[in-house]
């Protein structure tokens, strides 16, 4: 659903723009600014969940406004004929909707995994399942690494060029859109941040440190389940170390939709090119950690830990896990920063006497569009339908009654003679009739009345 379905009104939208003319810079300007809010918005309402799933569908939501960005910049190019604003506008927005539909899809198939081992997906009872589930664990970092748009993975790839289509609309633009655009590389570089920020947290608090609530019962994930994770591990990589290769498909798209700017596709190749060289030594870098790790593995598999020391806590003899940071603890102060726009909600239990009973803290970060406009909305309406009951009383005969109705009304409607008087382009009244033979023919349902009309 995220992967896939939720970019058919990025396809209407792309449909849209190749059907009309060129637009006016204000409706570039329009959906930019609609598309930073979304995105901001977006990663901080998925900083604030504490379910695994619902924080990754927000994060959904953000990456629409990312792909959003894209797509004005290639209008606002359009519309002051920059091509370089179009290919990096819209090649970025196309190329993160490729990468999207693989690091979601991943994550969305971890989180899966999760629920199956689990039973739960709330974050805040998770904790360790790396131990019991090292290659889920591996996917969904991978994943993460990409939805990030950290190198060396396919999310920098897109990310980059959509910056790059900001940065030359700041070269090639009035002052006006330049600071428009400078705005919105800004929001590009808080909504990267904030990303970090969420996918760090989950993947500290889920599969790192120790289990949080003892009563939650780990499995290990199926082979099959490891097998897709995998799959879309691999083109993750691929995709980053291969990107020139999918520059010519995304060529043809730009050439469908704005077929200015094809001539300008070797910036973006060039662009692109530049990625792949930049991502490298991280590639190689990670490569000699992950060799490491597993030579450590491999030298202390043999060897047996005193059990009566442990790891160094602060001088604490018995640490236990609840010492661990939740990820409500976690995000807490970046959420609270942005108190003012998402209005994050916070439960304090009050602490008294010698001996106080045991207590907790509990946070949330409710959507405020869906309490206070989608419910509202769907309630009056369903109030407002529940009085057309009356109308469905189950027998055919009423129903059939309906049917007959409805056809006398359109026929009445369409054989009914009425007619209004327009003025024509050259001045003169013209008289507009729909009369039952009006159909038949142009020259019966338009007709000029003799004489002079005031």
């Amino acid at each position: 659903m995220s992967g896939v379905v939720i970019k058919t009104g990025i396809y209407g939208l792309l449909r849209l723009i190749s059907w009309l003319p060129n637009l006016p810079a204000g409706c570039a300007i329009g959906l930019m600014v609609v598309s930073v809010a979304t995105g901001v918005l977006g990663i901080l309402y998925a900083l604030g969940q504490q379910q695994i799933k619902r924080m990754l569908a927000y994060s959904s939501v953000e990456n629409m406004g990312v792909i959003g960005l894209g797509i004005s910049v290639a209008l606002l190019g359009r519309s002051l004929q920059q091509p370089l604003l179009i290919v990096f506008g819209l090649g970025g927005a196309l190329f993160h909707v490729l990468n999207h539909s693989l690091f979601k899809g991943l994550l969305f198939l971890s989180a899966g995994a999760v629920l199956h081992d689990t039973g739960t997906g709330d974050i805040e009872r998770l904790g360790g399942l790396a131990r019991r589930s090292p290659v889920n664990s591996l996917a969904f970092l991978v994943g993460a690494v990409a939805i990030c748009a950290l190198p060396p993975l396919n999310g920098f790839v897109s990310e980059y060029v959509i910056y790059t289509g900001l940065l030359q609309g700041l070269l090639k633009t009035p002052n006006l859109y330049a600071g428009l655009l400078a705005s919105s590389t800004a929001a590009l570089a808080l909504v990267g941040g904030l990303a970090l920020a969420a996918f760090s947290k989950v993947f500290g608090v889920v599969f790192l440190g120790s289990p949080r609530d003892c009563t939650v019962t780990v499995h290990a994930t199926p082979r099959t389940m490891n097998a897709g994770m995998l799959l879309l591990a691999l083109c993750c990589v691929a995709v980053a170390a291969f990107a020139g290769a999918i520059v010519p498909a995304l060529g043809a798209a730009i050439g469908a939709v704005m077929p200015a700017a094809s001539a300008q596709l070797n910036e973006i190749h060039e662009a692109v090119t530049f990625t792949t060289r930049l991502a490298l030594p991280f590639g190689v870098l990670m490569a000699i950690g992950f060799a490491l790790y597993l030579l450590r593995r491999r030298t202390a598999r043999g060897a047996v830990a005193d059990q009566n020391t442990g790891t160094w806590g602060c001088g604490y003899a018995f640490p236990s896990p609840s010492m661990q940071y939740t990820g409500s603890s976690y995000g807490w102060k970046l959420v609270h920063s942005f108190r003012q726009i998402i209005r994050p909600e916070r439960a304090a239990p009050r602490i008294a006497g010698f001996f106080p009973e045991p207590a907790r803290l509990d946070t949330a970060t409710p959507d405020l569009a869906l309490n206070r406009v989608y419910t509202p909305s769907f309630k009056w309406m369903a109030r407002a339908f529940e009085r057309l009951w009356p109308l469905q009383q189950g027998r055919i005969q009423l129903y059939l009654a309906y049917i007959v109705i409805t056809v006398l009304v359109v026929f009445l409607f369409e054989a009914w003679p009425f007619s209004f008087t327009s003025q024509s382009s050259d001045g003169r009244a013209v008289a507009v009739t729909n009369a039952p033979n009006a159909s038949h023919g142009a020259d019966s349902s338009v007709s000029e009345p003799k004489g002079r009309h005031p």
